[in-house]
């Protein structure tokens, strides 16, 4: 996997990843934090009770949410999803993440 440096003028996102011929691109906590009206600590809240996508490390001190990930999660909620589907929707992304990966 390929890792390129790309940083949009908000700085919202930071490092594209190419897996699998996808184009993947990764946000931080501050961009995610907009995107789900999330506190700090909500986020990784959300994460721990699987409601959120977990976070990729992506440096020594530095970790990223896959952008399609989160805005799938966004988009269950708009549409009025529980949290069991949130879950099962986070597990299958997450399961995706590992194929793409492989």
């Amino acid at each position: 996997m390929a890792n390129f440096l790309s940083v949009t003028k908000g700085g919202a996102i930071r490092t594209i990843a190419s897996m699998a011929n996808q184009i993947v691109h990764f946000i931080r906590i501050a961009e995610l934090r907009k995107r789900t009206s999330h506190s700090h600590s909500g986020v990784y809240h959300q994460m721990d009770a699987g409601l959120l996508p977990s976070s990729i490390k992506i440096g020594p001190k530095r970790v990223a949410w896959i952008e399609h990930e989160v805005d799938q999660v966004v988009k269950a909620r708009i549409r009025g999803c529980s949290d069991d589907e949130v879950k099962e929707l986070v597990r299958a992304l997450e399961a995706q993440r590992v194929e793409l990966a492989a």
